[in-house]
């Protein structure tokens, strides 16, 4: 815990914002999950991974207790082990073989905004305790993406320019005249479906079948968990310990 004065001399641009203190977690990190995500696509991919994209998953096939190969709306995967990491719709999936988890979608909002000012916007990431708006820099600093707000709407990811309004309120809080709010060329609008489970703890384990593993229920820090979480399904397939206790993320309802 830090007081004003030592928040500034880490973070001079909240000079400009009224607030008492902070919490500083000099470990913290923050990244573009997207970026990431298409980067480890393409790494992948030169290695042999082979990806399907804009497939339905429609049924399994089984031979005793293995699935055989899972069947989309024009083809069939043989497979020797089967991840299911389908964010929301590990739900759906769950349903289609006759089981069930505890995965309901949760929308959230993101706003990708130029910076306009530099000596006005934050040089690290951050969250307002008060507003639960999280911020952090990309694109070298050009762009601020700012998060904030969680909606129980079900699948719906319909979205307005008025959703977005607690962001640049909030944010302009803290760190007024930093973002270029007008240059709605250059503003990105986004909203997704977090995969929530009730007690906030992601699902990796077997079941279901001896060869189906789930990787899910990671919730608006699927990015944050998502090597980890990776990890722990290898080490389930191979037969490894894993590096931590599983017990209450093996309980599935």
């Amino acid at each position: 815990m830090i007081d004003h004065a030592a928040a500034v001399a880490l973070e001079p641009a909240l000079a400009h914002s009224e607030f008492i203190g902070a919490s500083f977690a000099p470990k913290d990190a923050q990244g573009d999950s997207r970026v990431f995500t298409r980067s480890l696509v393409e790494w992948l991919r030169v290695r042999g991974v082979k990806f399907a994209f804009d497939q339905t998953i429609t049924g399994v096939a089984t031979s005793g207790s293995r699935v055989s190969s899972v069947q989309t709306e024009d083809s069939f995967f043989d497979c020797d082990t089967v991840v299911a990491a389908l964010g929301v719709e590990s739900a759906s999936f769950a349903r289609l073989i006759g089981q069930r988890i505890k995965i309901y979608p949760v929308k959230g909002f993101s706003i990708t905004v130029p910076v306009k000012d530099a000596s006005r916007a934050p040089t690290r990431g951050g969250i307002c305790e008060d507003t639960l708006i999280a911020y952090c820099l990309l694109d070298g600093g050009k762009n601020m993406r700012i998060t904030a707000g969680a909606w129980f709407s079900g699948h719906n990811t319909r979205f307005t320019a008025e959703d977005f309004s607690p962001h640049r309120t909030h944010f302009e809080s803290l760190f007024p005249g930093a973002l270029a709010w007008d240059d709605v060329n250059h503003i990105e609008f986004w909203s997704g479906l977090r995969p929530m489970t009730p007690s906030s703890l992601p699902i990796l384990r077997k079941f279901g079948y001896e060869n189906l593993y789930w990787n899910c229920g990671q919730g608006h820090i699927g990015w944050t968990m998502s090597c980890g979480s990776g990890r722990v399904i290898s080490d389930l397939i191979a037969g490894r310990s894993s590096s931590f206790d599983l017990i209450d993320m093996q309980r599935v309802s």
